[in-house]
Order: C-alpha cells, then sequence, then structure tokens
C-alpha cells in the first residue's frame, strides 16, 4: 500500500503506474512577479483557485491519454497527481478542504468527452477517482519568519544585478556627459575657460610658436563666425578656427572609442520567485509553516479494465493489433491513440500509433 505521508518515497515508475508531480504549469498563476515577491515575503498561500483550475488542466491533459495508453496495452494501470518522477510524495496544497465532489464530477465529464471506447461501456466501472489527505509533518528547519533560500539568493542576485546596471548606466551618463562637452559649437569651445586651456596646451605641443596661443591666452573672447567664415577659417593656421577644429575633431574621434558598452544583461528569468510558487513543491513547508489550515491531497487515478470484453492483460505489449480506446487531444483537438512502452533503460512513456 502506497504511504501517505509528505515526501516519503514510494517506488519507480513501472509500466503500469505513472506520476505527474503537481504543479501551476499548466494553468497557471494569474499573479505577476512583483505579487509573487510578496508572496514569497510573506509565504501567504492564496492560491485555492489556481489549484483547482490547474487540477482540472491535468484531468484534461492527462487522463484521457493515460486511459488510452492502459486500455491498449491491456494493462490495468494507475497514474498518481502529487507524486514526483522519481517516486518522492510531494502531494497537493489546499487551505481548507479540497472539493472532492465537484473535482470527481468535473473528472468524468472530462472523460466522457474526450475518451473513445470501441465498445458501449460504464466508464464509471473502470475508472475510479481516489482523493487521500496526506499526513504532514513540519521541517523543523523551516519557522513562521523564514524565507525560502531561493527567494533570499533572489535577492541577493537582484542587489548584484542592480549594481552592475547602475554601474553601466552611470559609466555612460559620464561619457555622455565627456562627450557633449567637447561637441559643443566652436565659438562655445574657444570662449569657455576650460576648453581654452586644453586648446592652448594642444597648440603647445604641436606649434609652440603660434600666435594664437596669445590670442586665447588673453581674456577676449574669440570672435563668433558663421558657418561660411569658419570653412574659411579651418585651413588657415593662424586662426583659432583652425585649430578648435583639428583638436576637436582629434579629441572626439578618442572619445567615441572610450564609449561605454551597455551590456544586455537580463535577469535569469529562472530565478524569479514566481517560478518559486509555479513549481509549488518547495514552498509546500513555508506555506505550512505560516498559514492555518492547510492540508496535502493525492490524487490517485485507477484504470481497471479486467471485466471489459476482449481486454485482457497480456506480457508481450510490443504487438497490438487491436485497438481499443483513443482519445481527444485537447491541444491540438484531434483524435489520438498510444500505448504504454518501454525506454531502453526501463522508463516507461506512452507511445503513439502512427
Amino acid at each position: 500500500m502506497i504511504p501517505i505521508v509528505y515526501n516519503k518515497s514510494y517506488k519507480n515508475e513501472t509500466i503500469d503506474i505513472e506520476y505527474k508531480e503537481f504543479t501551476f504549469n499548466l494553468n497557471g498563476v494569474g499573479i505577476t512577479n512583483h505579487e509573487a515577491i510578496e508572496y514569497c515575503k510573506t509565504n501567504n498561500f492564496d492560491f485555492n483557485d489556481y489549484v483547482i483550475n490547474n487540477i482540472l488542466k491535468y484531468f484534461i491533459k492527462f487522463v484521457p491519454k493515460y486511459c488510452s495508453a492502459f486500455v491498449n496495452s491491456r494493462i490495468n494501470g494507475n497514474l498518481f497527481i502529487g507524486i514526483d518522477d522519481y517516486g518522492i510524495i510531494k502531494g497537493i496544497p489546499f487551505k481548507g478542504v479540497l472539493p472532492i465532489k465537484y473535482l470527481t464530477y468535473k473528472f468524468y465529464k472530462y472523460i466522457k468527452k474526450s475518451v473513445f471506447f470501441n465498445k458501449n461501456i460504464k466508464i464509471q466501472n473502470y475508472i475510479k477517482i481516489k482523493f487521500t489527505k496526506l499526513k504532514y509533518f513540519n521541517d523543523e528547519n523551516v519557522k513562521s519568519n523564514t524565507l525560502h533560500p531561493q527567494f533570499l539568493k533572489y535577492i541577493e542576485d537582484k542587489k548584484k544585478f542592480m549594481i552592475k546596471i547602475q554601474e553601466d548606466r552611470d559609466n555612460f551618463e559620464n561619457w555622455k556627459i565627456r562627450y557633449n562637452f567637447f561637441t559643443r559649437k566652436l565659438s562655445d569651445l574657444l570662449n569657455c575657460s576650460e576648453s581654452r586651456i586644453l586648446i592652448i596646451n594642444y597648440i603647445k605641443k604641436i606649434d609652440p610658436t603660434s600666435n594664437v596661443i596669445k590670442i586665447l591666452s588673453s581674456k577676449e573672447k574669440v570672435k563668433v563666425l558663421s558657418i561660411n567664415e569658419i570653412i574659411l577659417c579651418v585651413n588657415n593656421p593662424k586662426s583659432p578656427y583652425y585649430w578648435v577644429c583639428r583638436w576637436k575633431d582629434e579629441i572626439c574621434e578618442e572619445i567615441k572609442k572610450e564609449k561605454p558598452i551597455l551590456h544586455n544583461i537580463n535577469f535569469p528569468a529562472s530565478n524569479l520567485p514566481i517560478n518559486l510558487i509555479v513549481s509549488v513543491a518547495s514552498m509546500i513547508p513555508y506555506w505550512f509553516a505560516n498559514n492555518n489550515n492547510m492540508n496535502l491531497y493525492l490524487i490517485h487515478i485507477q484504470y481497471n479494465f479486467n471485466n471489459i470484453n476482449n481486454i485482457h492483460n497480456i506480457n508481450n505489449i510490443h504487438n497490438i493489433n487491436n485497438i481499443q480506446c483513443s482519445y481527444i487531444d485537447n491541444k491540438h483537438n484531434i483524435l489520438k491513440t498510444c500505448y504504454r512502452e518501454l525506454y531502453d533503460n526501463g522508463e516507461p512513456y506512452c507511445k503513439p500509433y502512427y
């Protein structure tokens, strides 16, 4: 008999046993990542509606498929919702009492709509669903004020990420201020005391005897010229405009090379708090430590077809000529048929008929 204790190991999947860990992946949770951060800070469980919606999605996606697989393989099979691929019982969290009657009604309704046998049978006689409340023992390492370590890592990583982003932005802004300083109008560069000193030092290195040094060393403002007048001066070494053009071109070329790269850094989506909530299992101890009236459930679906005419358990499932059961694939809305098979490593899977 399967143990009904949270986080206990059952056994490996086999040809007649299939596990599905419960998550919110199939139907999602309608919260933003910002809201997920708040849920991770408080460990508040407010997801009953999403539990129900995702269970129903499990029914739609998996129950008809495995019905086809077990019937066509002549196997009395078992499908568990709430156990991971390694056979560890994780359960389905719910605050209060799970609405079992409602879920059972929806369960059979989906089967009748999507599963097709080659004989008229009363499906309830051959497919049973059982809801079991799991025993949960508190994790001694998780108290009411304990935060999930992955959430704490997210906070720390987010800080480092924001520091790096801000460094990049600051470097770029500083570069832009510097670049804008040297790309001003020629007359502004010549008449600004700070840039004027730089121009004088530039001329001294190239032509220390130039008379322009004397002109710029005085406090007198350089005359503002029109574009056409500047064009006439740019080839005349006796004009301040010749030197400011030459200096500006050279220094701007160097500054362009120093332009900081704004790294295309994306914070890793795998580290978002919403993923913790959607994955469900690792949050269970934190939800139980911080919320009253929490329960864990396991869903066991039994496919028992021993009494259906022409369907018997057989040892060799590799050569099946008599297909008994097909199902509607809700994702593509097409009729499909499959059976159980084993990979070389012994792992079971559902193999489609082609």
